[in-house]
């Protein structure tokens, strides 16, 4: 007797089906946000000098400072040397940290300048018009990167 393919009357060949996958949804892309650069949106003052700042004071902006010192690190690298160390003018290194920390967190910023209570090695810092710090960013004769110390000013000093 020969066998007989099942709802059929004659014999067949057996059939074999190929499982069939479900397609493969494409991905749609998920689009990168545009990074959207803060800014400052307190006026300036007029400088206070040496008059209202005094050294010390306790660490407001340290991680604000350490944040933009590492982006600035990674994409400005022509401003250190292979160890590490700014290679540029202070001033130059303090204004390109001072310019990253308004952008990344949209405080007031301003790199070190010899006409102000600032000198060149350090970024002063606001978030408003009560206080502000003025912080040695570069340390001494190593030239690394780095927080230093600070002067606390109040009112702010710029």
């Amino acid at each position: 007797m020969s066998s007989v393919a099942c709802g059929g009357g004659s014999p067949g060949t057996p059939t074999t089906t190929a499982p069939t996958q479900a397609p493969t949804p494409t991905a749609t892309p998920t689009p990168t946000p545009t990074p959207v650069a803060l800014t400052c949106t307190l006026s300036s003052r007029v400088d206070c000098g040496a008059g209202c700042c005094r050294r010390g004071g306790s660490p407001i902006f340290d991680m604000e400072i350490q944040a933009a010192q590492e982006a600035v690190r990674l994409e400005s690298p022509h401003l250190f040397a292979a160890d590490g160390s700014v290679k540029v003018q202070d001033s130059v290194y303090t204004a390109a940290v001072a310019r990253k920390i308004t952008a990344m967190f949209g405080l007031c910023a301003m790199g070190g300048n010899k006409d102000h209570s600032t000198s060149d090695d350090e970024v002063a810092v606001k978030r408003d018009q009560k206080l502000s710090q003025n912080v040695d960013i570069i340390l001494g004769a190593t030239r690394q990167p780095s927080i230093v110390g600070r002067s606390t000013c109040q009112p702010a000093s710029f």
